[in-house]
Order: C-alpha cells, then sequence, then structure tokens
C-alpha cells in the first residue's frame, strides 16, 4: 500500500507537487525529507531507513514512491494534526534557512539529512560536532562549506 500522504508533504515542504520519473532529483529529496520527519518524530511511514550509497535510503519508502499515483494526489487536500503541520513547517523552514551559505537546496538537504544519519546510527554517541563534520567530509566531500557544516550541526541539535 502507498503512502498517501507523500506528495502532501512534499507539496507543504517544496511548495510544488511531486512529478515522478526515474532519474527525477526529486526522489532523492522525499527519502532525505521523509527520513528528516521521521527522526522529528512524524509519523511520515514505517520506513526503515539505511545508510546506501551515502545516503539514508528506505527500500519500502522508494516503493511507495514507485507505485504511488502522484497525479491522483494533486488534487487531494489532507488536512494533519496541528503538531504534524508544526514539524513540517520546522523541516521547511531548516531547508530554507540562510545558515546554508553557498549549498544549494539540494546541496543542504543532503547534509541536514547526512549529519542526522551519522549522529544517530554511525558515530559513537559522544562524538564532538568536529567528529561528525569530518565523518561528513571524509563521506561527501563536496560538502566542504565548514561555516555551513557547522551551522547544520547546530541546528540539527534543536531539530
Amino acid at each position: 500500500m502507498t503512502n498517501k500522504y507523500l506528495n502532501q508533504i512534499f507539496k507543504m515542504i517544496f511548495e510544488c507537487d511531486y512529478e515522478h520519473s526515474a532519474e527525477n532529483q526529486k526522489i532523492i529529496y522525499m527519502h532525505r525529507i521523509i527520513y528528516l520527519l521521521q527522526e522529528s518524530g512524524f509519523p511520515a511511514g514505517d520506513y526503515g531507513f539505511r545508510w546506501y550509497f551515502n545516503e539514508p535510503y528506505s527500500i519500502k519508502l522508494q516503493k511507495d514512491i514507485m507505485n504511488c499515483d502522484f497525479d491522483k494526489q494533486t488534487n487531494q487536500n489532507i488536512k494533519f494534526r496541528k503538531e504534524f503541520v508544526k514539524k513540517i513547517n520546522n523541516l521547511k523552514e531548516l531547508i530554507e534557512s540562510k545558515q546554508k551559505g553557498n549549498y544549494s537546496t539540494g546541496q543542504w538537504l543532503d547534509c541536514l539529512s547526512t549529519l542526522c544519519y551519522l549522529k544517530k546510527n554511525i558515530m559513537p554517541p559522544n562524538s564532538s560536532d568536529n567528529e561528525l563534520i569530518s565523518e561528513l567530509r571524509y563521506k561527501k566531500p563536496y560538502l566542504n562549506n565548514q561555516e555551513a557544516n557547522q551551522k547544520a550541526c547546530n541546528l540539527m541539535k534543536n531539530f
């Protein structure tokens, strides 16, 4: 069964409908935002994320994305509870933050989701921000804006 909320969540964050194609960058964005929402406590689905090609990735979410009729979802207006709308809006604000420096939206979302995954699943619990950022740069050398990476670490502490 596909997740009937995917398009609505995507639309609330990016202010456009999800358009499906196999090479679409939006597939990666969807994995990143659903991962971050789940980590914030939003019940976005029962998606188990694993580290795959240097990304938090869910096979079940990928299947839902591939099987979802986004055209049908486009006309739906789903109402979320206030606390869930707040979580979506918090993520939207985080993605749109001026703290991202010269990172594109995709790079910033990559930075945020990777730092979150590293901190919760790979690094020892008492790892410092510098150790976390060092691991981020090792896994993703193109995320080399030290100031933006530090700001992302700080923002993720309150997310």
